[in-house]
């Protein structure tokens, strides 16, 4: 009797083996919820990163699809300030040509003239005995030269009508500078250069037109 008391008394004080069980579950059950609470921070932690991702992604998806947007819009504009340039250049060559075409009509009315035959072709300085003629006469000019240049395709030729129209002048006021007035070849560069400048003067308005256009057009390419 008194053998069980004390061990009653024994099992009392070391609690005996459910209480070891119990705490023992009672650990494990902190652990799981340290566990889980673990778990979860690393799923917030994906979760945020992967948001990120997508983020940065859309973001570049989007700053590319707008640059390709303003590339396009750029090319766009080039093309479209390409075409009107060659249109204006089209446009421009197609009056130059009919420019050429009335002023050549001109210089045929004036090279059929009965005075026209001292100046069809260069002066025979040699063959006239003209020793000072060049000291005189700096840029000799001659209405055959005048149309190889406007029919020249090397490049050469005349860019527009007013520097046929120089060289034209140039052919009347070489004869008139050389020649005394009275003399016959100054009277007939006189009378065809007159001639010369009222026909011109009819031509002037379009001239002048085809001016504007030019300088335009050099201020548009700048």
């Amino acid at each position: 009797m008194q053998m069980e008391s004390q061990m009653e008394a024994v099992k009392v004080e070391g609690f005996g083996p459910d209480s070891e069980v119990e705490d023992l579950g009672r650990c494990v059950d902190e652990i799981s919820t340290t566990v889980s609470r673990l778990e979860q921070r690393v799923n917030d932690v994906e979760q945020f990163y992967l948001t990120t991702d997508n983020m940065e992604l859309t973001i570049t998806k989007s700053a590319s699809a707008f640059k390709e947007k303003v590339k396009e819009k750029q090319l766009t504009g080039l093309e479209k300030q390409q075409q009107e340039a060659s249109q204006r250049e089209a446009a421009a060559l197609k009056r130059m040509q009919e420019l050429m075409r009335q002023f050549a009509t001109i210089l045929r009315q004036i090279t059929q003239h009965k005075w026209a035959h001292p100046f069809m072709h260069p002066v025979d300085v040699e063959g006239l005995g003209l020793h000072d003629y060049y000291e005189i006469v700096q840029k000799p000019m001659d209405f055959g030269t005048i149309k190889s240049k406007m029919e020249a395709k090397d490049g050469t030729g005349y860019k527009n009508v007013r520097e046929i129209y120089s060289d034209v002048r140039l052919v009347f006021k070489n004869a008139m500078k050389y020649n005394d007035e009275r003399h016959d070849v100054h009277i007939m560069a006189k009378t065809l250069l007159e001639k010369f400048e009222e026909k011109w003067l009819q031509l002037l308005p379009k001239v002048a037109e085809e001016v504007s256009v030019y300088l335009g057009m050099m201020n548009f390419n700048w």
